[in-house]
């Protein structure tokens, strides 16, 4: 709570940070929303109109080492853009982890939801896009749906 893990606390399999896991079974349409209101169900520290849930997807690139990718941010008080993306937008597969910071200030407020442009889509064909649209590196995922 209140930060993401490091780079490094991914960097050995064996020794995968789980001292604050939370094994959720969910499906590949489910929404960030989705999963923000179930892990607010299950752990009171999510809750209240000040809180936020900033996720990022972790996933293994081509040579085996995690990568970290920024998929958005859901606020408690009101619905924003990411609010809607879906596991299957961010390419989540079976292997990858969510990271959720559980995060907490008085003073809260949403950025405007962003509007991609007609030409313009938060994901594309190399993998997962962080929150403004770019690839973090090139993952081997590539081509795979």
């Amino acid at each position: 709570m209140g930060s993401h893990h490091n780079d490094g606390d991914f960097a050995k399999l064996e020794e995968l940070p789980v001292d604050e896991e939370l094994q959720v079974y969910t499906w590949p349409d489910a929404s960030l929303r989705e999963i923000s209101d179930l892990i607010e169900d299950i752990l009171p520290e999510s809750r209240g109109r000040t809180k936020k849930l900033s996720f990022r997807l972790i996933y293994p690139d081509r040579s085996g080492r995690f990568v970290m990718a920024r998929i958005g941010e859901v606020y408690n008080s009101h619905e924003t853009f990411p609010d809607g993306r879906t596991l299957a937008e961010v390419k989540f597969q079976p292997g990858d982890f969510l990271d959720v910071a559980i995060l907490d200030n008085e003073k809260l407020t949403a950025p405007l939801p962003e509007r991609p442009s007609r030409g313009s889509r938060m994901m594309n064909n190399r993998g997962p896009a962080d929150e403004m649209g770019e690839n973090k590196e090139d993952d081997g995922k590539e081509g795979k749906e």
